[in-house]
């Protein structure tokens, strides 16, 4: 395992097949597109600038995230694996992920240090923590689809408030509110507190 940078000042391409790196740094400018099958690293993904193409490629991250560019997630899966503590999604940019697996059991919670995105399905594996610490986190609604967490096990613990968006098809005169209720529901799994619902009208 190595940690390994792509620092061009265009477009680079990573090719390989379920690779272990040490470290995945990204800096410089262009799209950095991941090509091959799933990558695990074993520290740090650190987007610095430019943007990262998981290209629907599955990344497993034991240590922090942080991202100052940008990431495309295509429809891959960003699992945190960490085991030895605490990890952070962190940086400048807002991240969009699309399927996010918290395999951590550490102890210490999986921990937002700024505002994240999720636009497909956050999973919680049994003993693991989410903290959004204080941050927003925003499940992404749109025309094809609306991002949301599975049902968790008991012992999982996710803390802190979500916003929850709701795409609506068509204005409130065609009926399209008919589709709005509440974001959450309680399966017998992960306690659930009250659920406050507060609609905005977002423009899209």
């Amino acid at each position: 395992s190595a940690t390994v940078t792509l620092n061009g000042s265009g477009n680079q391409t990573l090719s390989q097949n379920a690779a272990i790196f040490n470290n995945l740094v990204v800096s410089g400018g262009g799209i950095k597109t991941l090509s091959g099958s799933s990558i695990t690293v074993s520290g740090d993904v650190s987007i610095l600038s430019a943007t990262l193409d998981g290209s629907s490629q599955n990344i497993s991250v034991a240590g922090n995230w942080t991202a100052n560019g940008a990431f495309t997630p295509g429809t891959g899966t960003v699992t945190f694996s960490g085991t030895s503590g605490g990890q952070i999604i962190s940086g400048t940019s807002v991240t969009t992920f699309f399927n996010m697996n918290n395999n951590n059991t550490s102890g210490t919670p999986l921990a937002l240090g700024s505002a994240q995105n999720l636009a497909g399905t956050l999973t919680l594996a049994a003993n693991s923590k989410f903290s959004v610490n204080g941050q927003t986190f925003t499940l992404k609604s749109d025309a094809s689809g609306t991002g949301r967490i599975a049902e968790a096990p008991a012992s999982a613990t996710f803390t802190g408030n979500i916003t929850m968006e709701r795409y609506i098809d068509g204005p409130p005169a065609t009926g399209g509110w008919r589709m709005f209720g509440s974001a959450v529901s309680n399966g017998g799994g992960m306690p659930v507190s009250p659920i406050l619902i507060s609609p905005q009208e977002v423009d899209q």
